[in-house]
């Protein structure tokens, strides 16, 4: 039997974001489509209570590829995250960002319909703090 490649791989730099990674997740959950796998990538966390709930969500979502590394910054928790990933396609966003629930469903048909394309962007709305 074949194994079917990812659709698309999230993958989301975390550097002290216990405080956001619920309301993330959440977002996650909402997505029309639902074949993709999440790649979340532990830039050397130092707060404990991002640290329990990373490890939290290991516990509860063992599909989670969880990458623990020293703190490489954003470019480096981001590259390590896209070398684990299994998707055709790959897109990164900040744990304290969130998808609107069919953000990778128009992504993945814009680009599967548009082979000559290699990269979507979207317009963004702020929410919380500016």
């Amino acid at each position: 039997m074949v194994k079917k490649k990812t659709k698309i791989s999230v993958i989301v730099p975390y550097y002290n974001m216990g405080e956001f990674i619920d309301s993330f997740m959440i977002s996650l959950e909402k997505q029309t489509l639902k074949e993709f796998e999440i790649v979340i990538v532990n830039d050397g966390s130092t707060d404990e209570f991002s640290i329990a709930k990373l490890e939290n969500l290991r516990n509860k979502r063992p599909d989670i590829k969880i990458i623990q590394q020293k703190n490489m910054g954003l470019p480096g928790a981001r590259n390590t995250g896209i070398k684990s990933a299994t998707g055709g396609y790959i897109c990164c966003i900040d744990a304290d960002d969130e998808y609107h629930p069919s953000f990778l469903k128009k992504a993945c048909d814009y680009l599967d319909k548009h082979p000559e394309i290699h990269v979507v962007n979207t317009w963004m709305r702020t929410f919380g703090e500016t």
